[in-house]
């Protein structure tokens, strides 16, 4: 479902930037902050490449909660700067799945983590 879900909002951003003549390409970074972001990614892609078992799922879970958080973030930033856009309806239709892709990571990551016991 969430592969899915990825998928049709990938299709949703590409079909408006071809209807607006908007030519797509990979991000670079504008300042500091954002190379070392890029930089934090790809280090943690290729982290997660090489773990397995249950570091691999507490790792991947906790990088998806971070990833929706930004993404969660980067969408309300977009409402804000462009309220009125063409872009706007794919925004709002886009942060009620961020949100609830961002719980179920977060739910699976608790039950992922051993829980201490006391006593």
């Amino acid at each position: 479902m969430i592969v899915r879900e990825h998928t049709n909002a990938d299709g949703r951003v590409l079909s408006y930037a071809d209807a607006q003549s908007i030519r797509l390409v990979e991000p670079k970074p504008v300042d500091d902050t954002e190379k070392a972001m890029m930089t934090l990614q790809n280090d943690t892609m290729s982290a997660l490449k090489t773990m397995t078992g249950q570091a691999f799922d507490e790792a991947f879970l906790s990088t998806m909660v971070h990833q929706h958080d930004v993404a969660i973030g980067t969408v309300l930033a977009g409402q804000q700067l462009f309220p009125k856009s063409g872009v706007t309806p794919i925004m709002n239709s886009l942060l009620p799945t961020l949100r609830q892709h961002r719980k179920q990571a977060y739910e699976l990551l608790g039950n992922a983590v051993p829980k201490l016991s006391v006593g």
